[in-house]
């Protein structure tokens, strides 16, 4: 039994990670994520609503329910501000690096931790490095962190204007430690001349491979 390897058991295919067994059912994946789903989801950086609306031209319209064989929409939308996504090296640097071009595994032994920030006086909600530490983090690739409380209005959250919780740079160092190279983060929406954690954890350790992967919760 090798890791990687493909077993159907039934109408179950089953993904075994390693030699003890231990395995993923496909058929019981967990979204995580943030989709694009109109108006009433998620929003930050101070941008408009995503918008979809059909193709129009002098004779067409690109929807069925004024006449066309087809719905054919546009779709306008930012992944920074409307929906989960990936980030990597060029989020930051002149030239652009495309995570698809990014050579890694499809999958990854991932944990995930549940954090309450620690609230300064001015009001900033900090997740920090003494609270990574208190977490057994050890043998896996990839971190989630969520925030508590964790209440189903994140969805829908309107972050501009607002002051959500971010991660402290120091915990940069540790995640790095840690073997860490995908994180699933929230992050601030803007410090000043900085970008919190984002520089540290891709930048000094200068390995594309290390993604951020962004989802506004």
């Amino acid at each position: 039994m090798k890791n990687g390897i493909f077993e159907e058991s039934g109408s179950i295919m089953k993904l075994i990670l390693d030699e003890s067994g231990s395995f993923v059912n496909t058929n019981e994946g967990i979204d995580i994520s943030i989709s694009f789903g109109g108006n009433d989801q998620v929003n930050a950086w101070y941008l408009d609503d995503p918008k979809i609306s059909p193709v129009q031209t002098e004779n067409f319209i690109g929807a069925v329910a004024k006449g066309a064989p087809v719905n054919f929409n546009n779709i306008y939308f930012n992944p920074h501000a409307h929906v989960t996504h990936t980030e990597g090296l060029g989020h930051i640097t002149k030239k652009v690096h495309s995570v698809n071009q990014i050579s890694h595994p499809l999958f990854y032994w991932a944990q995930l931790i549940s954090v309450s920030p620690e609230i300064r006086d001015n009001g900033d909600q900090i997740i920090t490095i003494e609270s990574l530490e208190s977490f057994n983090i050890k043998n896996v690739e990839a971190l989630i962190i969520r925030t508590l409380p964790n209440y189903r209005e994140k969805k829908q959250a309107r972050y501009s204007h607002s002051n959500p919780p971010f991660i402290d740079v120091e915990c940069a160092k540790l995640m790095e430690e840690k073997g860490i190279q995908h994180l699933l983060l929230i992050y601030r929406l803007w410090i000043k001349s900085k970008m919190g954690a984002n520089w540290p954890f891709i930048m000094p350790f200068g390995k594309y491979q290390k993604t951020l992967i962004i989802r506004k919760q």
